[in-house]
């Protein structure tokens, strides 16, 4: 079993650390030792937990990944039931914000082999449950609702998105017509 020191267990200690350190340095920038060292561990007792950093960037970023996977499966793709999904939609992103800033804000990540294909073909999922039509108008409309939802989650800290589902929900309604 993995040491713990009174701080918690390592390794999820280290995926959050990760998650800010990428977002702040960017994942390209910041190594192993920059993480383990604000860890205050051995580099070794990082490496123990992650074969690298690439498997560290999918541990902090693909609980984020498969919430909004498993949302998009379970959620029909029903232009009634566009309020219901886009509440659900931004509570999950809320919920994993710090993920969806970095895969959002660093090119690193997002054209990461194991995370780009996964976020395009959400993206692609998020537009066929917001949009009942075709064509560049709804393309663009569904851009700007989603956006609706995405920039303030993306700019805002954690505290002062506590409670704003509804009025981010209403504004992406807005955009969409409904």
């Amino acid at each position: 079993m993995p040491r713990s020191d009174g701080l918690g267990p390592l390794r999820p200690r280290a995926t959050e650390l990760a998650l800010q350190l990428f977002a702040e340095q960017g994942f390209a920038e910041t190594s192993m030792r920059d993480i383990s060292h604000r860890l205050d561990v051995t580099t070794a007792a990082l490496y123990y937990h992650f074969e690298n950093k690439d498997d560290l960037l999918l541990a902090a970023v693909t609980p984020a990944l498969d919430d909004l996977e498993a949302l998009l499966a379970k959620a029909p793709k029903s232009t009634s039931t566009r309020r219901a999904f886009l509440a659900s939609y931004t509570d999950l992103l809320i919920k994993h914000q710090a993920a969806i800033r970095l895969i959002n804000r660093d090119p690193a990540v997002a054209s990461h082999p194991a995370i780009g294909p996964r976020i395009q073909t959400a993206e692609a999922e998020v537009a066929k449950h917001l949009s009942g039509r075709r064509g560049v108008r709804s393309r663009a409309l569904t851009v700007a609702a989603v956006g609706a939802v995405l920039m303030p989650i993306l700019t805002l800290d954690r505290s002062e998105l506590t409670g704003l589902t509804d009025v981010l929900v209403q504004g992406a309604m807005a955009v969409l017509g409904g």
